[in-house]
């Protein structure tokens, strides 16, 4: 009966497997009607840290989320801004080395004309190598082995539905950073 376990550990990591493209495929091709509200980011940020932190426990991964002044809300689909954050925090837990650390970052952000709220998530893996930084938010385009390739493109899409920003660079001091950027209310 050995090697039937085996069979069936197998057989349940394949099904975890194939379950996960199921759900990338169907948000991935699932036409996007954001419904609107007034949210606050940090909430939203909360939810997103806590939903990975069990994935951050077996990982041996540390979590950073140090909470600092609230920036304005923002107008936004909660549910899925919450999905874009834990999209984010889920692949800088699985770049990031063991006993590594993932520092997610809320502020306000301006240029003067249109206020905004940024939320930053790095890692502490190796960065992106520069010559897939164009490729990044391309359906199917992966590097994580086991990955779907869907994960950034759902984040693009909905950040893009929301009137919101995107963008992937590696830290000076190592490690990659993905931003995100959605226009705050104004008060």
């Amino acid at each position: 009966t050995e090697g039937f376990e085996r069979y069936l550990s197998v057989l349940r990591g394949e099904i975890t497997r194939l379950t996960i493209l199921m759900r990338d495929l169907l948000d991935f091709g699932r036409p996007s009607r954001p419904d609107f509200s007034r949210c606050r980011m940090e909430e939203v940020v909360e939810a997103a840290v806590s939903a990975c932190a069990p994935l951050a426990r077996r990982k041996s991964v540390e979590i950073a989320w140090p909470r600092g002044a609230a920036p304005p809300p923002v107008l936004a689909d909660r549910a899925r801004v919450s999905q874009v954050l834990q999209n984010l925090i889920e692949n800088a837990v699985h770049f990031s080395p063991q006993g590594g650390r993932v520092e997610v970052a809320l502020r306000p952000d301006g240029d003067g004309q249109e206020s905004w709220v940024e939320c930053a998530v790095r890692d502490s893996g190796p960065g992106f190598d520069p010559t897939d930084l164009p490729r990044l938010f391309e359906p199917f385009f992966t590097r994580r082995r086991g990955g779907t390739g869907l994960g950034l493109s759902i984040v693009k899409r909905i950040v893009y539905d929301h009137g919101g920003e995107v963008a992937a660079e590696n830290h000076e001091s190592g490690g990659a950073v993905v931003k995100v950027r959605f226009r705050a209310v104004r008060p």
